[in-house]
């Protein structure tokens, strides 16, 4: 098993607990959204899909230690973003 050595364990970590944070953040706000969490083995980035009524409505990505909102304006079904 090969791993990358480039890796920031710390990093990735960081990002998921922030994701986490959101998630329940968001929910005692709205308890009627969703939300998927997505992670890539070749980086440190966390990326949350928050849905509401089987749509797309945000999408939130943590990179390099900070947070990047995405508005899906009226939501997407299948998930694509162009």
């Amino acid at each position: 098993m090969s791993t990358n050595t480039n890796f920031n364990h710390n990093m990735f970590s960081k990002h998921l607990n922030d994701a986490y944070f959101e998630i329940m953040n968001m929910k005692r706000e709205d308890t009627s959204l969703r939300f998927t969490v997505g992670t890539n083995k070749c980086d440190e980035e966390v990326r949350v899909n928050v849905f509401d009524n089987e749509k797309i409505i945000k999408i939130i990505t943590f990179k390099g230690g900070k947070k990047y909102y995405k508005s899906i304006e009226g939501g997407n079904r299948n998930g694509n973003q162009a």
